[in-house]
């Protein structure tokens, strides 16, 4: 569906999550990365520097080294959105993204372009935001009378 990405606006009370309105998105940036696999230190998933031509890599995060074949791979996607002259920068995790588009976003890993524009492309689309106001921790189908 070509369209524009369309977000609640305002600010709830405090303590609750906030929903933006925006009219589109201006663009978005798809990032996927090594991740630490270390069960220990609760779970690391930090990202690792590493390259497909190296076979160890070592996470700064909990000094754990591995073997590149068998880090655990992530991405993020950063929408920047524009409402009333102003712009948002948000950031999404495979969690909300896989949950929303009812797929398992991390299988683009090697396809970024085609899961972008998949990505631009969305309308009618509410994004709730975290405390922080950053991350997006939920995305749900919006109607466009109730902005």
């Amino acid at each position: 569906m070509p369209g524009h990405h369309k977000i609640n606006s305002g600010y709830p009370s405090r303590g609750s999550r906030r929903t933006k309105a925006v009219e589109q998105s201006q663009n978005v940036h798809v990032d996927s990365f090594l991740a630490c696999n270390s069960k220990d230190c609760t779970k690391c998933k930090k990202r690792i520097n590493g390259t497909p031509a190296c076979k160890i890599a070592k996470c700064n995060n909990c000094n754990r080294s591995m073997l590149i074949k068998n880090c655990y791979l992530d991405m993020t996607v950063h929408f920047n959105l524009e409402k009333e002259d102003k712009l948002y920068s948000v950031t999404a995790f495979p969690k909300a993204l896989s949950a929303f588009l009812q797929k398992d976003v991390i299988s683009f890993k090697d396809d970024t372009d085609t899961f972008t524009a998949e990505l631009l492309v969305l309308e009618n689309v509410a994004f709730q935001l975290s405390q922080s106001g950053k991350p997006i921790t939920k995305i749900n189908s919006h109607t466009t009378g109730s902005v």
